[in-house]
This record gives structure tokens, C-alpha cells and sequence, in this order.
């Protein structure tokens, strides 16, 4: 079985983030356009139907808001995650630069 491997592409890492960013934006850009339709519609017709539709729109609104949650949950775990692995890379080079590198070190490390 493969073992799974972090890439530290700092730059594909900012590329996907402003991916799912500029993705976000176009949700919220749609967003504003359905609830001018519904704003539209509410005040040019009157009846049932309208009622209707504008349940739907609502239940349309209520699901995109769960969605751009889930989206915006992303971007923010893979902020933690890349603060977590640059903190990670870090900590393992501050310790290996102070290890003993003495042929004694290695020896007693062995020895236990």
C-alpha cells in the first residue's frame, strides 16, 4: 500500500486556495442574482405560484449557504494544514541542526 505524502509546493498550495477562493466568489455572485429574481418576481406578480417559487428560491438559498460553509471550511483547514506543515519542516530542521553529529553520539544513540 502507498503511503500518502504531503507536497510542500508552497506555490500550488496558494494556487488551489485561490482556486476554491475565486470559486467561492462566483457562488456568491450567483447567490445575489437569485435573490434579485425573487425580489423581481415578488414584486411584479402576485399568487400562489410566486409563493411557490419563492419557497423554492429559499430552500435554494438555505442549501447554497450550507455548501459555501463547506466551501469556506476548506479554504480554512488548508490554511491550518499548510501552517502545520511549514511548522513541521520547520521543527524537523531546528532538530536536526542540533543534533550531535559525533561519531560518540551515534555510538551511545545505538548503545541506548
Amino acid at each position: 500500500m502507498n503511503q500518502p505524502s504531503i507536497d510542500l509546493n508552497e506555490e500550488v498550495h496558494k494556487q488551489k486556495v485561490s482556486a476554491f477562493k475565486d470559486h467561492i466568489a462566483s457562488m456568491s455572485t450567483i447567490a445575489t442574482t437569485i435573490g434579485g429574481f425573487e425580489a423581481e418576481l415578488r414584486a411584479a406578480y402576485t399568487g400562489p405560484e410566486t409563493e411557490i417559487f419563492g419557497r423554492k428560491i429559499q430552500e435554494w438559498v438555505t442549501n447554497y449557504n450550507t455548501v459555501k460553509g463547506k466551501f469556506d471550511e476548506v479554504v480554512n483547514q488548508l490554511g491550518v494544514t499548510n501552517n502545520n506543515v511549514n511548522n513541521m519542516s520547520d521543527n524537523n530542521v531546528n532538530l536536526a541542526m542540533n543534533q550531535d553529529m559525533s561519531p560518540n553520539s551515534f555510538y551511545n544513540g545505538i548503545k541506548g
